[in-house]
């Protein structure tokens, strides 16, 4: 399974499942419009504001000051269109995820001049997106752990990071 964290899947100890060495880092910053630029000081950044969530998902990091009255919580049904709430000025900010933000501001140059995009992380540390396999196939989990080593030296991989706007892990 690509993209995925050991935390994830409930295998900090990383003993449930073989996991790769790290292929891309992630983590969410708060997008807002540049006419109301929000920095993430932490949840009091977003005191009686209407923050835009996804449908389903937990924000632990809010959720106490949602259920407190502190933060108005207004759903979308995706990401995009919780952007899209956000460029209406529906909500006053959503998290959106590095790669993410990058992505879209690589394909659309506007995207970065529409949007503020904070310069503090939620979290100091960073989502370590890596490719997890079963324990019971070790010829398997060989082969991955040589492909992604050889990912840091591979032109199209490396093309793809560059087209998309994104970088590998040190």
């Amino acid at each position: 399974v690509p993209w995925v964290m050991p935390a994830w899947l409930q295998d900090t100890q990383r003993n449930r499942f073989h996991w790769s060495k790290v292929i891309l880092e992630d983590g969410d910053r708060v997008l807002s419009l540049p006419t109301r630029a929000l920095e993430w000081q932490g949840p009091g950044s977003l005191y009686g504001l209407r923050f835009g969530g996804v449908l389903g998902h937990y924000y632990s990091n809010i959720t106490p000051d949602i259920d407190a009255g502190k933060i108005q919580r207004d759903d979308a049904p995706n990401m995009l269109s919780n952007i899209k709430k956000l460029g209406a000025g529906r909500v006053d900010a959503i998290f959106i995820p590095e790669l993410l933000y990058r992505y879209l501001a690589q394909q659309d140059p506007q995207f970065s001049k529409n949007y503020y995009v904070s310069k503090n992380w939620l979290a100091p540390q960073r989502n370590q997106l890596r490719i997890m396999s079963g324990l019971e196939n070790k010829d398997l989990a060989v082969w991955l752990d040589q492909q992604v080593q050889l990912m840091k030296s591979d032109t199209e991989w490396q093309k793809l990071l560059k087209k998309y706007g994104l970088s590998s892990p040190h």
